[in-house]
């Protein structure tokens, strides 16, 4: 369903979409490939940490015949300084790119939760928003609740500079 929902998504809000993409967490290509289709005039770059997860995306993009994606193993955290993209496109990532040093205690307030959590994912946040060219744009799709998690990612975009808009 994720992936439907994010194919419908792209879809309707191409304008967010330049011609340098860059798939952060690609997994087995799914999104990648459907970026690639609908952007045919786009130079997209999908990056994962498994190897086995690209081998699979290698071979997706090869069969449909794609010729402007190109796959890396690669960690956002890690890109050259000065490498950015007209879009950044990150789905579910962000709970493979948590770092939390215990459980949410669920008597916390809403500020005290989501202020943990931002310092959890600020390094992510950060990462994917220096690979944002200026004007560029940040599109994250994560599964996440209304709750003091949702509220710490949300924090941890902004204090890493972006806005949010939806």
């Amino acid at each position: 369903d994720i992936i439907r929902r994010a194919c419908n998504y792209v879809a309707d809000h191409r304008e967010l979409f330049g011609r340098r993409i860059l798939d952060v967490g690609c997994d087995c290509g799914i999104m990648s490939c459907f970026l690639a289709l609908t952007f045919p005039d786009s130079e997209i770059l999908s990056i994962d940490l498994s190897e086995a997860a690209l081998d699979n995306a290698r071979e997706l993009a090869n069969r449909l015949g794609l010729t402007n994606i190109t796959f890396a193993k690669k960690d956002v955290r890690k890109l050259l300084a000065g490498d950015q993209y007209d879009t950044v496109f990150a789905m579910r990532g962000l709970i493979s790119n948590l770092t939390v040093s215990g459980q949410e205690d669920s008597a916390w307030e809403l500020e005290e939760s989501g202020n943990y959590f931002a310092r959890a994912c600020s390094g992510y946040a950060r990462a994917l928003a220096e690979a944002v060219q200026p004007l560029g744009t940040l599109v994250t799709l994560e599964k996440i609740e209304k709750n003091g998690f949702l509220l710490g990612w949300l924090k941890a975009l902004e204090n890493a500079g972006m806005g949010i808009d939806e």
